[in-house]
């Protein structure tokens, strides 16, 4: 067991010397080819190539790398101002739709204010209209009364044909008159049309004129007696 140990041990320091003296031989012969080429001037130009190259590429590449540090500051420095911009357009926005809603709101306090004013004024003339048609009914029945008195008064019935007209009878006058007037705005209004004269001929300005004066006169006269008529407190016969 021992011999063989030693067998092999002896074998391993063989082939260690015999790569020594290999590595020797190997490291002599690069040591001499590099000698000669110095020598002669040469120069191991592969890698000072590969060298010279990757520096190009690097210096490319650290340009390439500075133009967009460059581009990309630029580019958030433009987005700072847009973003600046934005926020001032959102706040004026923001100004605007407040204002918006005060205006709204104040509209709509306003015509829920008109809403109930006209449901006030609605209300209101419900109420005169109510009045009126209790007095005109209260007044029918104060004129009616006297005729129906004389009537069932044998004694009174020679007087009663010349009783004096009441309240009533004036509201019925005063609504006559109303029509009569608005009837005249209405003429006056229209369109006028050509018209003929008693001769058949037609009508002249002048005579126009002069029918037109005539119409005012006599509603003018009418206006006038019933103004009279009402200061003395009785309504004109016909």
């Amino acid at each position: 067991m021992i011999e063989s140990l030693m067998l092999i041990a002896l074998g391993f320091l063989v082939a260690t010397l015999f790569a020594i003296i290999a590595m020797q031989l190997v490291w002599r012969r690069a040591v001499t080819l590099t000698l000669r080429r110095l020598e002669n001037g040469e120069s191991p130009a592969g890698g000072s190539d590969r060298s010279a190259e990757h520096d190009a590429s690097l210096h490319s590449e650290i340009e390439r790398l500075r133009d967009e540090r460059d581009r990309l500051a630029s580019a958030n420095d433009e987005f700072g101002r847009e973003n600046t911009r934005l926020s001032a357009d959102a706040g004026a926005l923001r100004d605007e739709i407040d204002t918006l809603r005060s205006q709204i709101d104040s509209a709509a306090a306003e015509s829920a204010d008109r809403s109930a004013r006209l449901a006030a004024v609605r209300k209101e003339l419900g109420n005169i209209e109510t009045e009126m048609s209790e007095d005109a009914e209260r007044h029918e029945a104060a004129a009616l009364a006297p005729a129906q008195s004389a009537a069932t008064s044998p004694e009174n019935h020679g007087s009663a044909q010349s009783f004096e007209p009441g309240p009533a009878n004036e509201d019925r006058d005063d609504a006559h008159i109303l029509a009569g007037v608005k009837a005249a705005f209405a003429e006056q209004a229209a369109e006028p049309r050509p018209q003929t004269n008693e001769t058949g001929e037609m009508e002249t300005e002048g005579d126009k004129n002069a029918r037109a004066r005539s119409q005012s006169h006599i509603s003018d006269a009418a206006l006038a007696a019933r103004i009279r008529a009402l200061e003395a407190g009785v309504s004109p016969r016909a």
